[in-house]
């Protein structure tokens, strides 16, 4: 998990405590305002955490070339993606290309 899904999380959570933004149902006793209050937390925090990270894998598409100590992979869903290797890649004064062998 990155800081930024902690942060939307912490968030959220903190706004699905009852009485911060608001209290529902109205009148209903402290277990069921605790339980519908988790069941909204669970539904709005799993939408926004997809929605989150859909973003972030459009955001991370490095095309045809990978960041530095990345290579061109195989992820476990089988498709392409930018995989960690130990070494460097590429020097960075190189402007992106491989090292001379």
């Amino acid at each position: 998990m990155d800081f930024v899904s902690l942060l939307i999380s912490t968030l959220l959570f903190a706004a699905f405590v009852p009485g911060v933004v608001g209290t529902f149902p109205k009148g209903g006793s402290k277990t069921t305002v605790l339980v519908v209050h988790a069941l909204a937390f669970a539904a709005v925090a799993s939408l926004v955490m997809q929605v989150y990270h859909g973003m972030r894998e459009r955001m991370t598409n490095w095309g045809d070339r990978c960041p530095n100590g990345f290579m061109l992979g195989t992820g476990q869903n089988g498709k392409p993606e930018c995989v960690p290797v130990v070494i460097r890649t590429y020097y960075p004064s190189s402007g992106g290309h491989l090292p001379p062998s």
